[in-house]
């Protein structure tokens, strides 16, 4: 599971989740998670506004 926690100008924070499920109870725990900082950058890697 993925969820957009922040837009700022020139980046965007994304939470992810992800589950494991055990074969027998279908249980479904949580397995990892992580949290991304994706920047929008132009040829020269500096960073540009999202349009």
């Amino acid at each position: 599971m993925a969820r957009v926690e922040r837009v700022g100008r020139t980046s965007v924070t994304v939470s992810v989740t992800a589950t494991a499920e055990e074969f027998k109870t279908g249980r479904r725990p949580p397995a990892i998670a992580g949290r991304f900082e994706i920047v929008t950058v132009d040829d020269a890697v500096r960073p540009v506004a999202i349009a």
